[in-house]
């Protein structure tokens, strides 16, 4: 395509933006980004905060891609003769003057295996020999004892699994050291393949230069050198690479110095520049190289960062992040060549640089924190994110907690939100970020108890009507009634009981006690104090007594119209008082229709429950009245005169 052909095209796409809908993420797409955008949460409880993310992609549909400056810098100091494969570890332990256990591994046939147990700055006096060995698991074989610095090494190891063995050998050695048992090949070799596969997959366009940082002792000057400037020619970056040899200390922030100095001499105006630093250890000698990564990033450098064996992992990846890139630390020599292979890729399709996401919050929404990268700046009720540069087929994601200060639909962000980038022809776009909204729910209410109890001062042996139609629920329903009448802490009814009647054969004054609750699970209580004073029964049957503990089973979930609904209910305590047998019967009735009813003989003195079982098909909503008789013949059983146990049923209307 010509360059021409291509600027329409760009423009053509960039005037045609759509907006799309993927099942709740929305997605705006421009010329080289496609923007898509989601919330989690998307309903909240009030005061609670939901994450917000932002994708921003590399548009497939793109055609023109960025050319690439690129400095590859590689660490030759000494400890890259270092085996490169990590089978276990690396983790940090502590050395002492006596052997000990500190690792273990295992091998599935034969080799030369190397044990580091490395210095994290890598700087190493007579003071800090440690001595080691290893001892096959199955056999209790040890094989000899080895001193070293950092690393030391057994050759034909057979297949096994093996526990590792070491100590200082003196007291004022160094002990805290990063373990790894590590197999060939040796890191220089690994790292020089790896980057020639890096220069053979990028662009014809594209330039590399060769960056080598070590030293011989403490000089570092001339071994920190740029050994191929940036040029297209791959055969002759190809060719300096094989001139690498390791040896001397780590002044790795001189390499990322002469890095950034070479770009800016030598790279092209119309590229994007970026750095991949590899490196086993950490500095010990020369400049800071975080220093360094904030220059980088202050010129617009992405570096990458590999640690390849026992590296700094905090360090190098503050490296990276500071400047847009990212750290990798490969086990073996596969990895390696995979991440050199996934950067020329990645960097050989640069759609947009200087991506910036800009995210005007809605007038209800404040900015929360907690983002997965941090903000370059906060101006208002405008974040920024600086992205960098975003390939083709790539994802950046930025996410971020917000925390809305109102009820309802609440919009997250305004129509302002954008991503803007320039493209391969340094023309500028501009993306809108879909509009985000969040539920906001607010807070759950509690129910509100209330009772009332008639007569005000019931009599012994007279029937209390309890009614709970009073209770509410101000944001739901309530769904349990809970009935407490004498105050011992012990429910005497539960379920869906609105009126229910009682009666006391003992004057007193009782503690009543109504919890209700909601759909929510909320709960509320209310007490109630019922003076009961003596009075005289009517109708009341001398011969038997009733306790008036009962149970209603069957009424506890919501009742249906039409729905045949299987009731009981059982009167405890029932006692014959004569030395004769009498017949007592107990009656279930619904709106005071007799429903079903149970009548057994009671033997002399006998104490007995009796249970009513009936089948309820509920034909009208509203309240429903459901009540247990006790009589001895045309006697009604105490401790009921009026003479009723029972419950309010209410049921709801079927619109």
């Amino acid at each position: 395509m010509s360059m021409n052909k291509a600027i329409i095209l760009a423009a053509l796409i960039s005037i045609f933006c759509v907006t799309v809908s993927i099942g709740g993420v929305c997605a705006e797409t421009g010329a080289g980004v496609e923007v898509g955008a989601s919330v989690d949460p998307a309903a909240i409880e009030s005061e609670s905060t939901t994450r917000v993310e932002i994708t921003m992609t590399g548009n497939e549909m793109s055609e023109a891609t960025f050319p690439i400056d690129v400095a590859l810098a590689i660490d030759c100091s000494g400890s890259m003769d270092r085996y490169g494969t990590i089978i276990a570890g690396p983790n940090d332990v502590t050395l002492t003057t006596g052997y000990q256990k500190v690792g273990e591994f295992s091998t599935a046939e034969v080799a030369t295996v190397e044990i580091m147990l490395q210095i994290p700055v890598d700087i190493y006096y007579d003071k800090d020999y440690f001595s080691a060995y290893l001892k096959n698991k199955a056999t209790g074989i040890e094989t000899s004892k080895k001193s070293a610095y950092s690393t030391t090494r057994w050759s034909s190891v057979e297949p096994g699994e093996y526990e590792v063995y070491a100590k200082l050998n003196y007291a004022s050695g160094t002990a805290g050291r990063t373990f790894a048992v590590e197999l060939q090949p040796v890191r220089i070799d690994s790292a020089k393949g790896a980057a020639k596969t890096f220069v053979d997959s990028i662009k014809e366009n594209d330039h590399v230069a060769l960056v080598k940082f070590h030293s011989s002792g403490w000089s570092y000057s001339s071994y920190c050198v740029v050994v191929q400037g940036l040029t297209s020619d791959k055969n002759a970056v190809k060719n300096k690479i094989d001139t690498l040899n390791a040896g001397g200390g780590t002044p790795l922030g001189e390499g990322l110095k002469k890095a950034v100095d070479h770009l800016d001499l030598y790279g092209r105006s119309d590229t994007v520049k970026a750095i991949i630093l590899l490196t086993d250890g950490w500095w010990n000698m020369g400049c800071d190289p975080l220093e360094q990564a904030d220059r980088a990033a202050a010129k617009g450098y992405t570096v990458y960062t590999i640690g390849w064996g026992g590296v700094n992992v905090t360090s190098l990846t503050l490296i990276a992040e500071r400047t847009g890139g990212r750290a990798y630390f490969p086990a073996t020599e596969d990895d390696l060549v995979e991440i050199y292979e996934e950067l020329a890729m990645e960097l050989s399709s640069i759609t947009a640089k200087n991506t910036v996401l800009s995210m005007e919050l809605g007038a209800d929404v404040t900015y929360a924190g907690n983002a997965n990268v941090a903000p370059e700046g906060i101006y208002g009720k405008t974040v920024t994110w600086n992205v960098g540069t975003i390939a083709l087929g790539q994802t950046e994601s930025i996410s971020f907690d917000v925390l809305p200060q109102a009820a309802g639909t609440v919009r997250i962000n305004t129509e302002d939100s954008k991503v803007t980038y320039k493209d391969a022809f340094d023309a500028s776009h501009e993306v809108p970020v879909p509009v985000l909204s969040v539920q906001v729910i607010p807070p759950q209410q509690p129910p509100v108890a209330r009772f009332t109890v008639s007569p005000d001062t019931p009599m012994t042996n007279q029937s209390v009507t309890f009614d709970a139609s009073a209770s509410y629920d101000p944001d739901g329903y309530i769904k349990v009634y809970k009935w407490d009448f004498d105050g011992n802490g012990t429910w005497d009814l539960t379920g869906n009981v609105i009126i229910v009647k009682h009666s006391y054969d003992t004057s007193d004054i009782y503690n009543v006690k109504l919890e209700v609750e909601d759909n929510a699970g909320a709960r509320a209580s209310k007490i109630e104090n019922v003076t009961v004073v003596n009075g005289p029964g009517e109708e009341i049957s001398g011969n038997v007594t009733w306790s008036g503990k009962h149970s209603f089973e069957g009424l506890g979930e919501r009742i249906v119209i039409g729905e045949a609904r299987s009731i009981s209910a059982t009167a405890y305590e029932i006692t014959n008082t004569l030395a004769t047998t009498v017949y007592v019967t107990v009656e279930l009735r619904v709106d005071g229709i007799p429903l079903s009813s149970n009548t057994i003989a009671l033997g002399p003195l006998d104490q007995t429950s009796i249970t009513v079982s009936a089948t309820w098909v509920p034909m009208s909503s509203g309240m429903h009245r459901i009540s247990l008789h006790a009589y001895d013949g045309e006697y009604w059983v105490p401790p009921t005169n009026d003479p009723t146990i029972g419950v309010g049923v209410f049921i709801e209307k079927v619109s």
